[in-house]
């Protein structure tokens, strides 16, 4: 029995013992209140003779009118007992939602940083077991290949950081006006090397003057997120337009690819943490799965909200969407 389930049995005894002591007050007080009733019509239209056998009565079953029916009595118990549990249930249901979320995201954090420490283990071990037979460049290479490894470790140590911070509400980057095409564009220019490498062409049509109550990095950092991740599921030769429109109101980030598409299984879940969709998909293109759920946070800290909508074979449309601050001229 795990805690949850210990949690929900106490719980269900605590509802169970408030309703019953509950229903035999409320029934107290009512067979109180029906037999000062009957006395009182009793003493006020009866003769004396008959009010006093009524008393007589009463007195020899304990001031109650009412006959104990064990047929009812049990029937109330068992719907004492669903009542209790259903109530129960249903208190304890997001804190198990929520507790089996956190295990899932502890399980992934922790096979995410075990596969880098395994080969970090591996090559310095295998250099060790024969330290007179590794040549310079044997053990350059070793070095360099912990070092990958531990930037890699690094990375996803920082990333939980931010996600941890940013979920808890204590992550706080300065705020400015920002010029979100600009933003944009630097975004772009960070991932063309990793599109012209994979050859997707990269198509930009963002609007300019539109301006963004953000943090300059943070926007760039969520652009770059979104590009990346559809560059390295778009195949070879396809296509990927970001488009930046702008509301009264709001500014929309449209970023459109041609690649593989996700899952209708694999799309309510891949803005959470680690999540990487199918096992193809993931040793294909590898990855943490820490790029979107990063995004999800910090469209989060800029009061915006991301949409996802996605054809299998056909590509995937990413809508970002920023509050406003004001418009300028270009």
């Amino acid at each position: 029995m795990n805690i949850f389930s210990r949690a929900q049995l106490r719980l269900t005894i605590f509802y169970g013992l408030t309703i019953l002591v509950v229903l035999i007050a409320t029934g107290w007080f009512g067979n109180y209140l029906q037999t000062w009733y009957v006395k009182r019509e009793i003493d006020r239209y009866a003769s004396p003779a008959v009010a006093a056998q009524v008393d007589a009565i009463i007195q020899n079953t304990g001031n109650d009118l009412l006959p104990f029916n064990y047929e009812v009595a049990f029937g109330i118990a068992l719907w004492i007992a669903l009542a209790s549990y259903v109530m129960a249930w249903r208190s304890l249901k997001p804190l198990n939602t929520m507790f089996r979320s956190q295990q899932r995201f502890l399980a992934n954090a922790a096979h995410e940083l075990r596969t880098p420490l395994t080969l970090v283990r591996t090559e310095t071990e295998l250099a060790l077991r024969r330290p007179k037979g590794v040549s310079r460049e044997d053990l350059l290479a070793v070095v360099e290949h912990v070092s990958d490894e531990s930037a890699k470790m690094a990375d996803i140590i920082n990333n939980l950081l931010l996600i941890s911070s940013a979920s808890l509400g204590k992550h706080t980057i300065p705020f400015l006006d920002i010029t979100f095409s600009e933003a944009i564009a630097l975004a772009i220019r960070e991932c063309g090397p990793l599109a012209d490498s994979r050859r997707v062409k990269l198509h930009a049509n963002l609007a300019l003057g539109v301006i963004v109550r953000g943090n300059r990095v943070a926007l760039e950092q969520i652009a770059a997120n979104v590009i990346r991740n559809a560059i390295v599921h778009t195949p070879a030769g396809g296509s990927i337009t970001i488009d930046l429109k702008a509301s009264q109101r709001t500014a929309h980030l449209h970023i459109c690819d041609t690649g593989s598409g996700i899952s209708p299984q694999d799309l309510p879940h891949i803005l959470d943490p680690f999540y990487k969709g199918s096992i193809t998909n993931n040793a294909r293109h590898g990855g943490s799965g820490l790029g979107l759920a990063i995004v999800k946070e910090l469209i989060e800290l800029h009061e915006g909200r991301i949409r996802i909508a996605s054809d299998v074979g056909k590509g995937t449309r990413v809508i970002i969407s920023i509050p406003r601050t004001r418009s300028r001229a270009a």
